[in-house]
């Protein structure tokens, strides 16, 4: 659920986005050099970011890959998001993230 505090702070209004979502990551924490592939929900989506939900916990500043699959494209986006917040919901986690040097509205593409 969203507070009254986060939706202050978007600069967007957001739209539901019950899609599956994969993403990647590279892991710098073991010290090894690796790529790692996940899926999670999506929840709510806007021409700046998007809230998902997922079994992996993020850290603040993180960055993804996230490839969106989209009615208008016969194939998933992708592209780079911010790590916002993350934090427990139930058995899994809830993300916040924001898009990098991306509009979705100037690929015309409909939120």
């Amino acid at each position: 659920m969203t507070t009254a505090n986060e939706q202050e702070k978007r600069l967007k209004i957001r739209s539901p986005f019950n899609q599956s979502i994969s993403f990647d990551m590279i892991d710098l924490e073991s010290n090894i050099l690796r790529n790692i592939s996940y899926t999670g929900i999506g929840v709510d989506i806007s021409e700046h970011g998007l809230g998902m939900i997922s079994d992996y916990t993020f850290k603040k500043a993180q960055v993804v890959k996230l490839h969106l699959p989209l009615q208008e494209m016969d194939r998933p986006f992708s592209v780079f998001a911010e790590v916002m917040w993350s934090r427990p919901a139930k058995s899994h986690f809830r993300t916040g993230l924001r898009f990098l040097q991306l509009n979705i509205s100037n690929f015309g593409i409909d939120i």
